[in-house]
């Protein structure tokens, strides 16, 4: 959207746009604003969680899904089903 030059401080607000009601699928927006308040980029991140053992996505730990969970929502925030799981 704007530059952002070498050595600039820039700020980040961190909003999570989207996530299933277990944590185990989320995403989040990173706004990006130079020192003067000028928004500079956004950028969308789509994660998951993934078993490292079992090479599968997986849920987290109870109380990292507390705080994901607990992270400011957007405007536009929605929870989503978990794939695979029955209604």
């Amino acid at each position: 959207m704007r530059e952002v030059v070498l050595n600039e401080t820039i700020s980040v607000k961190t909003t999570l746009t989207q996530s299933t009601p277990d944590a185990s699928r989320w995403s989040f927006r990173h706004e990006l604003y130079r020192s003067d308040g000028v928004k500079a980029a956004i950028v969308n991140v789509d994660g998951a969680w993934l078993d490292l053992t079992k090479r599968k996505l997986t849920t987290p730990p109870k109380d990292i899904v507390a705080r994901l969970l607990d992270l400011p929502k957007s405007e536009d925030y929605k929870q989503t089903d978990v794939p695979g799981k029955a209604q």
